[in-house]
């Protein structure tokens, strides 16, 4: 994402510490059996997506980002947003389950009791389960996309462990990481494990690092593939930042890891935000003609066309894309965002004819500025308008 100043970053970060959640809501009984949440849609979690029949609605297609901003909206009722999204993004904050340590000092534990993950040990993903858990409450009809950064003390786009916090040996930190978070989650039941988020350093060695790291994910999930697992996003052109070469190519996540997604499955993400730039600034083009043809948003349908050449097997999804014509730090006012809906949900309606899944950014405004980003929070002002699109058949396409 580019949305964050580095100071932002900090007064933020700690958003979604215990006490912003209740306790209560890790054990918080689960909807009554049978209870519908939209129409022709139990709220039993499917047995499996994997085999799940092709689109038939938008509603299939589509997901919304929960941010660790708005950890206060995860209470566990389906009725909150469960009619417009079937699916959920989620970032999980690693510096939490590490407790202040490190990968390179701390191996995770497991954390199993679902029904109270207070439970558990600290240096563990306690904190993100509970989450998950009332998260797979909220959209039982769809995947749990949990998308890991690093908030404390980072800025994009370096949102991930450096090479000295991973350790000497990346794949073993990746490895260890990864067992505890399979072990976790698994039982939850339909959650898609992303290796990483935004990791796109340029610090030396970086690259290489992170291939060793999902490297080490891949071993644990070999023997443990309990979730599906995904790729960060990554781009299909070459992109700067600062001058220098950003590594978010598809180039550079190695072949072999993208072999392996390809062999069990697995999903790659891309963000196809409708971003110009104009005199050094970023913002959105002011109409679908103008969004449209941004370099961003084009990327998503080159990038596509890669995977599937390279990777049939490898599902496709828009892991963000957000739209608003406010000005940079300025939320939008529910009008403008109604007035902005016509050309937001054009962009959406093109990328889910190629994508699999497109998740919205974000579920809600919070109280504080994110450039760009300001305004793109989507309930409750969209709220209807979002479920009138759920509800629309997807048109078959005239390849």
């Amino acid at each position: 994402m580019l949305r964050m100043m580095s100071f932002l970053l900090l007064v933020i970060c700690w958003a979604c510490t215990p006490d912003s959640l209740p306790i209560d809501t890790a054990v918080e009984p689960a909807a009554p059996e049978g209870t519908v949440v939209a129409a022709d849609r139990g709220a039993s979690p499917r047995d499996s997506l994997s085999a799940a029949p092709a689109a038939k609605t938008y509603y299939d297609k589509l997901g919304v980002n929960v941010t660790w901003a708005s950890d206060h909206l995860i209470t566990g009722d389906p009725a909150f947003a469960s009619t417009a999204f079937a699916h959920v993004r989620y970032f999980q904050m690693m510096e939490k389950d590490y407790a202040g340590g490190f990968p390179n000092n701390t191996i995770l534990k497991p954390c199993t009791d679902l029904a109270n993950p207070w439970t558990c040990v600290e240096s563990s993903m306690r904190q993100h389960l509970v989450r998950v858990v009332a998260l797979r409450r909220m959209f039982p009809n769809g995947y749990v996309w949990i998308a890991p950064e690093v908030i404390g003390g980072k800025g994009w786009p370096c949102k991930g462990y450096s090479q000295a916090e991973m350790g000497p040996n990346p794949e073993e930190a990746g490895y260890q990481w990864a067992k505890a978070a399979l072990a976790t989650y698994g039982a939850v039941g339909n959650v898609i494990l992303q290796m990483s988020n935004e990791e796109w350093c340029q610090e030396s060695g970086r690259v290489a690092a992170y291939d060793q790291w999902r490297r080490g994910i891949i071993r644990a999930h070999r023997e443990n593939p309990s979730c599906e697992l995904a790729l960060g996003a990554s781009h299909i052109r070459t992109r700067t930042w600062q001058g220098s070469r950003m590594p978010d190519n598809v180039k550079d996540i190695a072949p072999d890891i993208w072999a392996y997604l390809n062999q069990v499955g697995g999903w790659a993400d891309h963000h196809a935000h409708g971003i110009i730039t104009d005199k050094g600034a970023w913002h959105f083009g002011k109409d679908y003609d103008a969004a449209r043809v941004t370099t961003d948003y084009k990327d998503f349908f080159d990038w596509r066309d890669w995977v599937k050449a390279n990777y049939p097997n490898i599902r496709t999804a828009v892991g963000e894309v957000a739209y608003t014509t406010s000005e940079p730090d300025v939320v939008a006012t529910p009008a403008q965002k109604l007035a902005d809906w016509p050309t937001y949900s054009r962009l959406i309606a093109d990328l889910a004819q190629e994508a699999d899944i497109v998740f919205l950014y974000q579920i809600e405004d919070h109280p504080y500025p994110e450039g760009v980003f300001s305004g793109s929070g989507v309930f409750p002002t969209l709220k209807t308008s979002i479920e009138t699109l759920a509800n629309t058949p997807i048109p078959k396409r005239e390849d």
